[in-house]
């Protein structure tokens, strides 16, 4: 299990304590990824466009391919 946490508050002072299930830590990480939004602790956009900007590259990169390979076949396989 992992947790994060986002706190709205404007001072930042106090420090949260761990979070114990069945006597274990629970991990606390930076970033979540909630409802298909990634979002930081810090409530920041980076993560989130990061991501999508990865996933935009990998999908424009085969449909490239994928026309190259129309255009000197004429045809899907």
């Amino acid at each position: 299990m992992k947790e994060v946490i986002i706190d709205f508050r404007r001072t930042n002072g106090r420090e949260h304590l761990p979070l114990h299930i069945h006597g274990e830590v629970v991990a606390r990480v930076e970033n979540i990824k909630f409802l298909g939004v990634n979002m930081s602790k810090q409530l920041s956009w980076t993560t989130n466009t990061a991501s999508l900007v990865k996933n935009t590259q990998m999908r424009l990169f085969f449909l490239r391919k994928l026309k190259k390979a129309t255009e000197t076949d004429g045809q899907l396989l």
